[in-house]
């Protein structure tokens, strides 16, 4: 750009440089986000995280039930063998309870986590509206901050605060406005960061991790808890094949984990 060209732009009060996409007229946004859809591309990552914590809220809820069953039948053989059930003391018992109710807790709180992936996820198109309307308005303030004549060091944080807000719904702007995506989001596998650039919070990243360790974990404590019971209840021969059982159910439980 000229420089006769930037005085002129800064003369009719424009910014002589703009980030991001053109904006288009505020009412023809507002109609476009009354009827904007999720991209194919982005519909299918979610649709795939419903479904997969759909599963795992299901799966984990189960291992709680099935551990709380469990735990009772424990329970009461501690209670009615006296000071040495199975010829064990009753230390050694009691060291079972740390996976018998860790695995209650862990398992519920990953059905937790499930859920609000879940929530997270879903309400992704339902945000898509506000998210461009949102990104419209931060970009027509940070573009009023820059216009302004002020020069002082207040006025520039403003103007850079602005334009970082509306960095994150950049792309639901642009794809809703016209109906594009950035080569960016194909530059990877669907995983959880093109949902981030397309506007999904920051914490969703977190809580599907947090989904995943809490599944693995509850899983292994039950797990565990099944192979501890029975090491003090049965035979070393039953011990053994036991414990091959346990290693394999664990291993097909956690195999999607593989993907």
């Amino acid at each position: 750009m000229s420089l006769a060209a930037s005085h002129s732009q800064a003369e009719q009060g424009q910014s002589p440089s703009t980030e991001g996409p053109p904006l288009i007229d505020k009412e023809t946004l507002s109609t476009k986000a009354i009827n904007a859809k999720l991209p194919t591309a982005i519909k299918s990552d979610v649709d795939s995280w419903i479904a997969l914590a759909q599963t795992v809220a299901v799966t984990s809820a189960l291992f709680a039930g099935v551990q709380i069953s469990l735990n009772q039948i424990i329970e009461s053989a501690m209670s009615g063998g006296g000071d040495s059930p199975q010829g064990y003391p009753l230390p050694v018992w009691h060291g079972l309870r740390w996976f018998m109710y860790g695995a209650v807790i862990v398992n519920l709180g990953c059905a937790g986590s499930a859920v609000a992936v879940i929530n997270m996820a879903a309400s992704l198109e339902c945000d898509i509206g506000y998210m461009a309307t949102k990104y419209y308005r931060r970009r027509i303030a940070g573009e009023a901050a820059e216009r302004s004549r002020q020069e002082n060091s207040e006025h520039k944080k403003k103007s850079k605060r602005e334009t970082e807000k509306a960095k994150r719904y950049e792309a639901v702007y642009t794809w809703v406005a016209t109906e594009k995506l950035t080569d960016e989001f194909f530059d990877h596998k669907a995983d959880i960061r093109r949902l981030q650039r397309f506007g999904i919070g920051k914490s969703f990243g977190f809580i599907t991790w947090s989904m995943t360790l809490t599944f693995i974990v509850g899983g292994v404590f039950i797990f565990l808890t099944f192979l501890y019971w029975v090491a003090l209840t049965q035979v070393k021969a039953a011990i053994a094949l036991i414990a091959v059982a346990v290693a394999l159910g664990l291993s097909l439980t956690l195999s999607f984990l593989l993907y």
